[in-house]
């Protein structure tokens, strides 16, 4: 009748039909997979761009710059120089010293509520003259990466990221278990860390990996905020897959250089009171916390380089999301 559904009354109507939707079937099996792919880039470069975003930390990155085309006002918030508002305690004798009290530049805070005790001290010694002299010739010997850049930590690891001449040194990740098990012993010998933190999470281990820079002069690193990354598996080998990173560790291998000072930086909520100027004995090193502590390192004069070697001193990451978006960032620029 005239009313019947014409597909049912042709059978090359029928055919036509089927091979109309095994054609659309065909397309979409080979189209969604593009799609698919399409949208994770897309996804990927939002969260690249949100990540660069917490970096910028609201100032505007330049990637381009260099220090020779930094404008004068910008080389002078970026390769800092301390002054006599600066705070310089005496750690020449190379044993454990607190620096910043916990929470001492957050209004209405104190050691007591801060995460820790202190959020910055000085240990005794981690390094003997012969081992800064044997990391030193072994530094000279690696090949190290010159430039402006920092590592982050993305999809496929360390990744590099450009600061706009924020940044400006020679640097080398070192991968090394048994040093990260001589640093805990040691540093538990020479004055310790926190074994517990306020919120309740424990201390489980020093990072396998080091961060080895060698500065020459007129090289610095402007003002920042340590990020805080968990251990991920992929990149990270060991027991601390998991644990997060809640302070900095910088040892120095050298001392007879002349600037070149670690700076610890009030304002933009760093818990840094007052301005303070550190540069431990070498052998020794200066920790900080992670996130809250802004701090720099100052622009080294003419003479000698200065060569430092980082590591961070891991606890269990936190437990819920609240705490956990509050405490695992990138690195952060200051001022």
């Amino acid at each position: 009748s005239s009313s019947a559904w014409p597909l049912r009354s042709s059978g090359f109507a029928g055919t036509e039909f089927r091979a109309m939707v095994a054609m659309a079937l065909g397309t979409a099996v080979v189209v969604a997979p593009l799609v698919l792919r399409a949208l994770l880039r897309w996804r990927r470069e939002l969260e690249r761009q949100l990540v660069d975003a917490v970096i910028a930390n609201g100032w505007h990155i330049d990637a381009k710059a260099t220090p020779e085309t930094l404008r004068p006002e910008d080389r002078a918030r970026f390769a800092l120089a301390p002054d006599e508002t600066y705070r310089q305690p005496d750690v020449a004798d190379g044993v454990w010293q607190g620096i910043v009290p916990g929470g001492e530049g957050h209004p209405g805070k104190s050691s007591a509520t801060a995460l820790s005790e202190w959020a910055v001290w000085t240990t005794g010694t981690l390094f003997t003259a012969a081992e800064c002299d044997g990391w030193v010739e072994r530094a000279d010997g690696m090949r190290l990466e010159q430039g402006d850049f920092i590592f982050k930590t993305g999809r496929s690891g360390f990744e590099r990221m450009p600061t706009g001449a924020r940044r400006v040194s020679n640097t080398v990740l070192v991968h090394d278990p048994e040093l990260a098990k001589l640093m805990e012993e040691r540093m538990c010998r020479n004055g310790g860390f926190p074994e517990r933190l306020a919120d309740g999470r424990c201390f489980r281990g020093v990072r396998e990996r080091f961060l080895v820079t060698k500065y020459e002069p007129g090289q610095y690193f402007a003002p920042h905020f340590d990020g805080c990354t968990v251990a991920r598996e992929d990149i990270d080998r060991g027991a601390l897959n998991g644990c997060a990173g809640a302070f900095t560790c910088v040892l120095y291998l050298t001392d007879d250089f002349v600037g070149g000072t670690t700076l610890y930086l009030p304002g933009q909520g760093s818990e840094v009171g007052a301005a303070v100027a550190v540069r431990p004995k070498r052998g020794c090193a200066v920790v900080h916390r992670t996130i809250t502590v802004l701090h720099a390192g100052a622009r080294l004069d003419p003479g000698p380089a200065k060569y430092i070697m980082q590591f961070a001193l891991m606890y269990d990451a936190p437990a819920d999301e609240a705490a956990a978006n509050s405490l695992i960032k990138p690195l952060r620029w200051g001022a």
